[in-house]
């Protein structure tokens, strides 16, 4: 059976037809937007004037982790007698961890955490438990989670930390 070269060129220009037509009409996927970008500035010369913006940026959601973690820290740090607080959230519980330094006793840290613990609950009101600690070594992996989520980062790469947190702060039953 021979096939002739018009045939052989119809029945190219077909596959390619359908070949581009379901590329060409399959639905595309929109990029993936990070939760805590910031829009690039941009570049104008020096002749162009900036062209008016009507549209506002979206707002971050007051209720989101992210941004009660955030709430959580600002209100911690304004309690006197600390170097940092780092935080997460995780099942409505904040974590709030203090670098006090080496020079405050027992006593001190006590007050500290309950100011710290008592500042963040005046200002929370979304039913939000909170857990406060000066513990050098729970600290660092609320710092850890702190310092990942800030970068964008998921929880689910902190679980390892995550779970001890909540294991040594989590209260034991009498």
């Amino acid at each position: 059976m021979k096939i002739s070269k018009n045939t052989v060129i119809i029945l190219i220009t077909f596959l390619v037809g359908a070949c581009l037509i379901t590329v060409g009409c399959s639905t595309a996927k929109k990029p993936v937007q990070p939760i805590h970008s910031t829009p690039a500035a941009p570049q104008t010369s020096q002749n162009a004037s900036p062209a008016p913006t009507s549209s506002k940026a979206p707002l971050p959601n007051p209720d989101s982790p992210l941004e009660i973690t955030n709430q959580a820290v600002a209100e911690a740090n304004k309690v006197i007698g600390h170097n940092k607080a780092a935080a997460f959230v995780t099942d409505k519980v904040i974590y709030i961890g203090l670098d006090l330094g080496s020079s405050i006793d027992k006593q001190e840290s006590y007050k500290i955490e309950k100011n710290v613990i008592d500042r963040v609950k005046r200002f929370e009101s979304g039913g939000y438990t909170v857990r406060v600690t000066s513990n050098i070594n729970i600290v660092s992996q609320i710092k850890t989670v702190y310092q990942g989520i800030a970068q964008g980062k998921p929880m689910l790469d902190y679980n390892i930390e995550v779970d001890s947190v909540t294991r040594e702060l989590t209260p034991r039953g009498s």
